[in-house]
């Protein structure tokens, strides 16, 4: 009888810790994705806006996203919509590139880290 109660509860115990550990794995895991969603959800919104505000701005919005805009063509406008949205929501900074991946406007803080198009920007223009 006694060698019952034993290996009952150790499996009780074995069962118990099992389940908490899988439990607190799962929980880790989804504590890991909630600050990714948040980032990917804002990035989202912040791009939304400002590709609304690159549209709004006139002829040369509607340029980029036709994908007309010249190589090398200094906006002063657009320069000053990157500098204003890299301000915000403790950014390295923005980066507009028109449809064929050439730079159109780019916040000062990038030039020293940014050198080429990232991989993820030439697969989105893609």
């Amino acid at each position: 009888m006694r060698l019952l109660s034993v290996r009952l509860i150790v499996s009780l115990i074995l069962g118990i810790t099992g389940v908490s550990a899988g439990f607190s794995y799962y929980e880790v895991l989804g504590e890991k994705r909630a600050p990714r969603n948040d980032v990917e959800h804002r990035a989202e919104m912040l791009g939304k806006s400002l590709v609304g505000n690159v549209e709004r701005s006139g002829n040369t919005g509607s340029d980029i996203v036709a994908g007309n805009v010249p190589n090398n063509v200094p906006n002063k406008q657009l320069q000053r919509l990157v500098q204003r949205f890299g301000n915000r929501e403790h950014l390295l900074g923005v980066v507009i590139y028109d449809r064929q991946g050439a730079l159109v406007a780019m916040t000062p803080e990038l030039t020293r880290t940014l050198t080429v198009s990232p991989p993820p920007g030439t697969n989105a223009i893609a």
